[in-house]
């Protein structure tokens, strides 16, 4: 299995093995990771060697940014990992792909690294040149591709400190509302609220800041905190709590009306996880973890069923 493969992983905690061998920077948030490849219909096109610059460029633009007032120690740095697919070069400098977020972070005695965001955004449009300076500006627009990454790093930590403190990521949640607000003048469509995109970045910002999703984040931080980070101490009252964030969950998708993105990346992060959890221990508890499961996420309906085969 190679190294850009982790989103079909079926145990999270490779990816903690695989991104400690970057290099860890000082003084800023991220541990980050970005590899730039070209799709096989792409790759005839484009300079090799230009790819490889991007996918270092592209890494020490996000390790060595300071991106929030926090003291961050070496050991505090989050686990993220940019996989970004070229699909198309129409002209020079211009491209067209996709790109593949994930995070992670630890959780409490344990060496087991949670997954909190897994979104693949099909919109990752950009221009770029050798050599190009890349500056984040929270309130000024410096390129497609800068906002891009600066929105996902701020997306990125926000999950991280809400899964640490009651709403902690609140501030990184509005930072990606102005980027998202100033980016619109890019004219491209996923920074826009009539993209025909239900999952474009207007909509994940529009989503994480709303009142309707307060509940979901406070689910979210327990889920974590009183679930999660007990687990290896308390089995048990562990399960209980996490099937309690998700019957809170349930709640807010069947009281709310139109779409919830972030609670769509909430699931695809976590349903492997989830699957682990649920298939052991009570099996009354098991029953009810499925029911919650497939009653919001009922896709993925037949691999929850694996929680009350055993």
């Amino acid at each position: 299995m190679t190294y850009w493969n982790i989103y079909n992983l079926c145990y999270l905690h490779s990816l903690l093995v695989l991104l400690l061998l970057a290099p860890r920077l000082w003084g800023q948030e991220l541990n980050a990771q970005v590899k730039v490849v070209a799709a096989p219909q792409a790759g005839a096109l484009i300079d090799q060697g230009l790819v490889q610059e991007m996918s270092e460029r592209f890494t020490e633009f996000l390790n060595q940014s300071t991106w929030t007032q926090e003291q961050v120690k070496p050991e505090e740095k989050i686990l993220c990992n940019f996989l970004i697919t070229i699909q198309e070069n129409p002209n020079p400098g211009v491209y067209r792909g996709t790109a593949q977020i994930i995070s992670a972070r630890p959780v409490y005695q344990s060496d087991y690294e949670s997954i909190l965001l897994s979104y693949i955004d099909e919109e990752w449009n950009f221009q770029y040149s050798s050599g190009q300076p890349l500056q984040y500006g929270e309130n000024f627009f410096e390129s497609n591709l800068v906002s891009m990454l600066s929105f996902y790093v701020h997306l990125i930590i926000g999950m991280d400190l809400d899964s640490f403190g009651l709403k902690g990521g609140t501030d990184s949640f509005q930072t990606m509302q102005n980027i998202s607000l100033i980016a619109q003048q890019s004219q491209e469509s996923s920074w826009s609220k009539f993209g025909e995109n239900m999952q474009n970045r207007y909509r994940l910002m529009e989503n994480i800041n709303s009142s309707r999703m307060e509940e979901f984040r406070e689910a979210f931080y327990a889920y974590h905190r009183k679930g999660l980070d007990v687990f290896y101490q308390d089995p048990l009252q562990a399960r209980k709590e996490i099937l309690s964030q998700l019957s809170v969950i349930e709640g807010v998708v069947k009281r709310g009306r139109g779409n919830f993105p972030m609670i769509g990346i909430f699931l695809g992060a976590k349903h492997r996880e989830l699957i682990d959890i649920f298939s052991s221990g009570s099996m009354e508890i098991r029953k009810h973890a499925f029911q919650i499961l497939t009653s919001i996420d009922p896709s993925r309906s037949e691999d929850y069923r694996k929680i009350i085969q055993n």
